[in-house]
């Protein structure tokens, strides 16, 4: 992030003519991938809109001998839009990060951030927007209309980039163009590796206002864990989550396709409810329970109320923790990982666990 004490209001202008820039954020490996979508965009707006692209020597980018940190900064402080090129999660993107930060000072800014999400995964931190799935024609499609059509995509122009109509012939042949050629330099799908849950995970989103109601609940322990279940499965938005979630909570296609902003965490649990044979299960409560005192900042107890799930041919025991808080002050949000472990009963329904003896003290 940039220097708080930083204007960017006093920021020089990076030409007289002040076009409105556009900043292709990406990582060098996928430089083809942004040389496909500087090419179009310089190409079928007419040279209107200057496109900001460090990694190719022509575009528009940081110059030799200046400080990078400082053209960088001073190209997204006056960029109207960023996209960001999203490609393989296990990679590092916190330069990427980094830029797309910045973009938005100073805060409140109108910089629109844009993630061309290449593959299933994308940036958590824009899980609340829509994403552009650049394998989607439909996507492309409507990205292409909104560059070429919409009034306000480049506020400093005062109009469209184009005369050309939403829909129209010219403007379908133009996303049919970069549908096309994008798909030539984009990585292959197995590109992210191999990966598998060892135990079904999914994550939470509260919102700020939602975490101080809980942690101001008052009354008894039942009332403020009421309040904290209420809050919770109520108002929750599960934003991920893996095939074994889905599985569990019979919730089909889960997790979500790129144009959804998350699932209700009701839905989740009133699909559990209907399907699993243990709907009695107090599993709910448990979770609830470590929210609870993870909005206090304490360290969360499990309460190891078990619970099958929605597949009837699945015999295991099912007990959630929490794994992981994160806090996004950006957003007013906090993101909660969800782990279900796995039990084994014995025959009076208790947990299996074995437990090493204590060594006497010498």
């Amino acid at each position: 992030m940039s220097d708080p004490g930083s204007q960017p209001a006093n920021v020089i202008s990076l030409r007289a003519d002040d076009k409105p820039v556009l900043f292709i954020s990406h990582r060098h490996d996928d430089r083809a991938i942004a040389d496909v979508l500087r090419r179009f965009i310089e190409a079928r707006t007419g040279g209107r809109v200057r496109v900001f692209q460090s990694s190719s020597p022509g575009a528009k980018g940081p110059k030799q001998g200046e400080n990078l940190t400082a053209e960088l900064r001073r190209a997204l402080w006056h960029a109207s839009v960023v996209v960001l090129i999203y490609s393989t999660r296990d990679q590092d993107w916190s330069y990427c990060m980094w830029e797309c930060g910045v973009a938005q000072l100073p805060e409140p800014s109108s910089t629109k951030t844009v993630v061309f999400q290449c593959a299933d995964q994308f940036p958590m931190v824009f899980s609340d927007q829509v994403r552009v799935g650049v394998r989607n024609e439909q996507d492309i499609e409507k990205f292409v209309n909104d560059l070429l059509t919409e009034t306000d995509y480049f506020p400093k122009l005062g109009g469209a980039v184009t005369d050309f109509s939403a829909g129209t012939e010219p403007v379908q042949e133009a996303a049919n163009e970069l549908y096309r050629v994008l798909q030539d330099v984009l990585p292959a799908p197995d590109d992210a590796g191999e990966e598998w849950p060892a135990y079904p995970q999914l994550t939470i989103e509260l919102t700020d206002e939602q975490m101080e109601r809980i942690r101001k609940a008052e009354g008894s322990a039942e009332q403020r864990l009421g309040v904290a279940r209420q809050v919770i499965v109520e108002g929750a938005l599960v934003t991920g989550g893996d095939g074994q979630i889905g599985r569990i909570f019979s919730a089909r296609g889960f997790p979500r396709n790129v144009s959804m902003p998350g699932i209700p965490m009701r839905t989740l649990v009133s699909s559990w409810a209907a399907n699993s044979p243990t709907p009695a299960s107090r599993w709910v409560d448990g979770m609830c329970g470590q929210i609870m005192a993870t909005a206090h900042d304490q360290f969360p107890t499990p309460r190891w109320e078990l619970m099958r799930g929605a597949d009837r041919m699945d015999w295991t025991w099912y007990g959630p923790i929490v794994r992981y808080i994160k806090k996004i002050p950006r957003r007013k949000c906090t993101e909660i990982d969800i782990v279900f472990c796995k039990f084994v009963l014995d025959d009076d329904k208790r947990p299996k666990i074995r437990v090493a003896e204590i060594e006497p003290e010498a």
